[in-house]
């Protein structure tokens, strides 16, 4: 896991790349990394451009790369550095417990994307939903109760001498 804090500038991400990639190089293909992106306060553009290089070093490590920012603007950043870096194994998320339930899992943001378009293609349009239970029908005792008691409010208003 990787927290960037602050103002995070160029020279902070090339300190981290240069730290960063051998220790990604000295491992087998694979693996999971975390970018915490949550108490970020700046990112300059050079920055970000410098975060997308690392990415594009990282992605033929075949690491997956979750990038995690619970505000708009950083999220933004991390999903253009994950489409940027043409990295399939990247994606952003909101919260660190979603990052790791994805870095757990076997889904990559590829495999999600096609799964997608299959299912447009194929006019289904709805994610696959288990079926809703049967409405309960009305009962017929409710409906006779409701013409009773108009019939003996109407009894009784004729009863009294009239409608009001």
């Amino acid at each position: 896991m990787v927290r960037l804090r602050g103002e995070v500038g160029t020279e902070d991400i090339e300190r981290l790349s240069n730290d960063l990639l051998p220790r990604i190089d000295a491992l087998d293909t694979g693996g999971a990394l975390i970018i915490d992106m949550i108490e970020t306060a700046s990112l300059p553009l050079d920055a970000r451009m410098r975060l997308m290089e690392l990415q594009r070093g990282i992605a033929p490590r075949q690491v997956r790369t979750a990038f995690v920012a619970d505000r708009p603007r950083f999220r933004g950043i991390g999903l253009f550095v994950a489409h940027v870096s043409e990295d399939p194994n990247a994606r952003c998320f909101n919260r660190l417990d979603e990052a790791k339930a994805w870095l757990s899992s076997g889904e990559g943001r590829l495999e999600r994307l096609i799964a997608l378009r299959d299912r447009l293609l194929s006019g289904d349009r709805k994610p696959k939903t288990p079926p809703r239970p049967p409405k309960t029908p009305k009962r017929r005792s409710s409906d006779e109760l409701k013409a009773r008691v108009l019939k003996l409010r109407e009894s009784d208003d004729d009863q009294e001498g009239g409608g009001r």
